[in-house]
C-alpha cells in the first residue's frame, strides 16, 4: 500500500513540475522570428539614419525602430505562446 501510495505521490509531483514548466521558454519560432525582426530594423536604420542626419534625430529614430521590433518580437512569442497552449488545451493566463 504504502508502495502505491508513493508511486502516486511522485506522479503527482511529476505533473505539477510539467504544467509549471509549460511556457517558461520561448519556442524557436519566435526567436528566428525575433531575429528577422531585429535584422529588419538594423537595415531600416541604415536606410534611414545618415551621416548627415543630426544626433538627436539619430537618436530618436534609433528610439522608435528599437522599441518597434521590441513590440514586434513581443507579440509574436505572445501569439506562438497562446497558439501552442490552445494545442496542448493549457490555459494561457497564470491562474
Amino acid at each position: 500500500m504504502n508502495k502505491d501510495k508513493a508511486l502516486e505521490s511522485v506522479n503527482e509531483i511529476k505533473e505539477l513540475m510539467e504544467k509549471s514548466s509549460k511556457f517558461i521558454s520561448v519556442s524557436g519560432l519566435a526567436a528566428i522570428l525575433a531575429g528577422i525582426y531585429a535584422l529588419a530594423g538594423a537595415y531600416i536604420a541604415t536606410q534611414v539614419i545618415t551621416p548627415e542626419t543630426h544626433l538627436i534625430v539619430t537618436l530618436e529614430f534609433m528610439a522608435i525602430i528599437a522599441l518597434s521590433v521590441l513590440a514586434a518580437a513581443a507579440v509574436t512569442a505572445g501569439i506562438l505562446s497562446y497558439c501552442k497552449s490552445q494545442k496542448t488545451g493549457q490555459s494561457f493566463s497564470a491562474s
